[in-house]
């Protein structure tokens, strides 16, 4: 108490959450064909783009608020 709301002090006792992997494949085949969308991508445009989007081989990152690069190729 009495410290500013954005201290966190350290961090004791947290533990690992377990994911059931059955469970998340479950999910992702629901919501992938409740949305009419493939279970995975396999497109190399669309993977490529998702690329951009993600940041993957930008040699340095963008500062807060930059535009995003374009996704033309």
């Amino acid at each position: 108490m009495g410290r500013s709301a954005g201290y966190l002090g350290s961090v004791v006792g947290v533990s690992a959450m377990v994911v059931d992997q059955a469970r998340v494949a479950a999910w992702v085949r629901r919501t992938t064909e409740a949305q009419d969308l493939p279970e995975k991508v396999t497109d190399p445009v669309v993977l490529r783009e998702i690329g951009v989007l993600l940041g993957v081989g930008a040699q340095v990152p963008r500062a807060h608020g930059a535009s995003a690069p374009s996704t033309r190729a």
